[in-house]
């Protein structure tokens, strides 16, 4: 009897330390969980805020830059930049560009503004598509395009955030109007193109005989395609001549 009582204690005795480390390696897991779900928090934070920063930066460098921060001869010198003009050596907007774009914010080549008023955008145009250009606001693609006649072609990122640079374009419309200014006059266009391309489609910025027009163009989200809206000049009119409508859609009354 003494020998089988001792076998019973024996067993639960067994029964309890297994049952001891079973709940210790439970504890353990739990402990894993644990740290691996606040890290997961942490690394979604970081990505949240690091998203509102960059929005922050691009938002900073625009309203910097807009064009009612220039004078007409300041404007005038800018055209005579010699800017960056390869659209194809590009690359989709990440941190790193912006930050470099936004060291690199001061003395801006800005020749004009736009504005959209259907997709609320107002944005300064930049001679040539240097990184920093793209990440203030627009930059012209060819380097002796002029407002007003020929094709006169624009260049921005998609940052798949409304109401920043032009990723708003693919939501533009057929007539919808664009503004465009170089401090002198106020160039009025109403869209009649928008379809998403091919890389190769560069025939969309060269100038067509008789046209004068304008060329919106900006990447797919994958860098894989082009977003295009084109439109035809249908006024223009003298700064001080502006309506009250140019003057709103183009930030001027701001």
């Amino acid at each position: 009897m003494k020998i089988g009582a001792a076998i019973q204690k024996r067993d639960l005795l067994r029964s309890v330390q297994a049952c001891i480390s079973k709940a210790e390696d439970v504890m353990k897991s739990r402990k894993w969980i644990n740290v691996f779900a606040i890290l997961l928090i942490i690394v979604g934070v970081v990505f949240l805020m690091r998203g509102y920063f960059e929005s922050f930066l691009i938002k900073k460098m625009t309203n910097d830059n807009q064009f009612t921060s220039v004078t007409v001869e300041e404007v005038q010198k800018n055209e005579e930049v010699e800017g960056e003009f390869d659209f194809d050596q590009t690359t989709n907007l990440n941190f790193e560009h912006i930050l470099a774009g936004y060291q690199s914010r001061d003395n801006l080549p800005v020749i004009g503004g736009l504005g959209i008023p259907s997709i609320q955008l107002q944005l300064p145009i930049l001679k040539g598509l240097s990184e920093s250009n793209l990440v203030a606001g627009v930059g012209t693609m060819t380097p002796d395009q002029k407002m007003g006649t020929g094709n006169y072609s624009l260049a921005g990122h998609n940052y798949a955030r409304t109401g920043i640079l032009f990723s708003d374009i693919p939501n533009t419309s057929i007539g919808d109007l664009v503004y465009i200014t170089d401090l002198k006059k106020v160039y009025v266009y109403e869209m009649n193109y928008l379809k998403m391309v091919t890389p190769d489609r560069v025939d969309l910025i060269e100038e067509i005989p008789d046209r004068k027009m304008i060329t919106l163009i900006t990447c797919s989200l994958d860098l894989t395609m082009r977003w295009v809206s084109q439109g035809d000049l249908v006024e223009e009119v003298a700064i001080e001549n502006a309506t009250d409508e140019m003057i709103a859609a183009l930030g001027m009354d701001s």
